[in-house]
């Protein structure tokens, strides 16, 4: 595909154009008008038409396409740094290191409004000698100059500073806010972001100072006390309305199962290794010694919790119909019943009682039992 040129008139100046290695009009300057061209001059296809005495500027139609960082003899040297381009492209090229500036009238002056420094390789592009925008060589893209900066959707960037943090304020309309203090945390302030102090921590004698007077103190996760807790003239309130099945509320500690346990089920230590089994009031060796209710399930060998003393709820272990009535260990393994057993040999032992929820016992264990005979 060739490219043509429109009738040139060249007044008072000398021109010189090029196809290939041939000079096509070399002019002086002769009265008003040096030459006219009256007809079309057509350039072909990968001929390089050049400006300057020395073949400074380069311009191509390339008819086939062209690779990534290809030379192109009299158009791209070197080492080219150039994407690859389809067929029929224009190529504009300079051959020696230079600046690319492009300007246009506004009024009676010329303002440049593109400018590529060659020597670095940065494009700047600007408006009413104003550079709004910066690509630099390295890679970098700066909106405006520290002399002439910028506004980027209705933000002055001459007011930024390190550590600045962006925020949109309205759509398409950004805001800052600025560090303060080191230590400070972010947060939110009437939906905006904001830089605070935070709380500071309390020692030991603040921390008691902060909740003496309150009413209640709820806290949640794990709370852990290092030194002795004194109640003075007050209690430990436990729930006692389990609101969800497999809770409970009271005094509990690790142990390790001796055999698969399921919470709500009634267990003691085994004396000879230390784990936790099912009870049985069979006979005194299944029904002796430390009791407690599993409130995690457990396996064999394996850490679970243990309730030693306080409220349970175990929807699928328990139906006791009389709130307040005495639970007693039960023949079947694991078990509790409102009837004590009755067999010969059969231990008596009381293990806590009923609530007004079927569901939910007061776990207590007496420490004595009685042997039938």
């Amino acid at each position: 595909m060739a490219w043509t040129l429109p009738p040139i008139a060249v007044t008072g100046a000398v021109i010189q154009a090029s196809w290939g290695n041939a000079v096509r009009s070399s002019l002086d300057d002769v009265g008003g008008i040096d030459h006219v061209w009256s007809v079309l001059q057509t350039v072909v296809d990968d001929v390089p038409w050049t400006w300057g005495t020395d073949n400074n500027w380069a311009v191509l139609n390339r008819a086939s396409s062209l690779g990534a960082n290809t030379p192109l003899a009299n158009v791209l040297v070197g080492s080219p740094v150039t994407p690859a381009i389809a067929a029929d492209s224009l190529i504009i090229s300079s051959i020696i290191e230079g600046d690319v500036l492009m300007a246009a009238r506004r009024g009676a002056n010329s303002e440049a409004f593109l400018h590529y420094d060659g020597s670095v390789g940065t494009l700047y592009l600007m408006a009413r000698g104003v550079v709004f925008l910066t690509l630099t060589g390295g890679g970098n893209l700066i909106v405006g100059t520290a002399s002439a900066p910028a506004t980027l959707h209705g933000l002055d960037m001459s007011t930024l500073a390190t550590g600045d943090v962006l925020y949109a304020t309205a759509a398409a309309t950004l805001g800052r806010v600025g560090i303060v203090d080191d230590g400070d945390v972010l947060t939110l302030v009437s939906g905006l972001p904001a830089w605070v102090t935070p709380s500071p921590g309390y020692s030991d004698a603040e921390a008691i100072a902060a909740v003496e007077g309150e009413g209640s103190l709820v806290l949640t996760g794990t709370l852990g006390i290092g030194g002795a807790v004194t109640l003075g003239e007050n209690s430990i309130i436990l729930d006692e309305s389990i609101g969800t099945d497999l809770k409970w509320s009271g005094f509990a500690c690790a142990g390790v199962a001796g055999a698969t346990l399921a919470v709500g089920d009634l267990i003691r230590l085994q004396d000879t290794d230390n784990e936790w089994l099912k009870t049985d009031a069979d006979g005194e060796a299944t029904a002796k010694g430390l009791l407690g209710i599993c409130i995690s399930a457990g396996t064999d060998g394996n850490p679970f919790n243990v309730l030693l003393w306080g409220f349970v709820r175990a929807d699928a272990k328990y139906a006791f119909a009389t709130g307040g009535a005495p639970l007693f260990m039960s023949v079947t393994a694991g078990a509790m019943s409102e009837t004590a057993p009755v067999g010969s040999g059969d231990i008596v032992r009381i293990v806590g009682y009923a609530h007004d929820d079927p569901d939910t016992i007061f776990f207590c264990p007496d420490s004595t039992f009685t042997e039938l005979v």
